[in-house]
């Protein structure tokens, strides 16, 4: 709901695509924001995307992970079978975020 969020994940894309191999990055937004994950994906296949990436921005499996967004890409998949998509873990299960958390934790306490 926050403009500020939706500028953040504007920058997050811009920084992805500077640093990775990837033609199309494109961001998309469960729900409020816009574009929606479904303009999303529609986004990347007219721009000749022929495998999406889905990097997942949640912390946990909660059920956005689990129910909403798997909901959306089934219903992408059967919209375009030609096109392969892979889902990312949620951020939280990457080892390296208790180091990210550590960090935030010491700099905090820092100040």
């Amino acid at each position: 709901r926050s403009a500020a969020a939706k500028k953040e994940i504007v920058s997050l894309r811009e920084k992805i695509r500077k640093r990775c191999k990837f033609p199309i990055v494109e961001y998309a937004f469960l729900d409020i924001n816009r574009p929606a994950i479904l303009q999303g994906v529609d986004c990347c296949v007219k721009k000749g995307a022929k495998k999406v990436t889905v990097l997942y921005n949640f912390l946990n499996s909660g059920n956005h992970v689990t129910k909403d967004v798997s909901r959306l890409f089934a219903i992408a998949k059967k919209k375009y079978p030609q096109v392969g998509f892979i889902m990312t873990s949620p951020i939280g299960q990457n080892p390296k975020i208790i180091d990210l958390f550590l960090g935030e934790l010491m700099a905090a306490n820092r100040k």
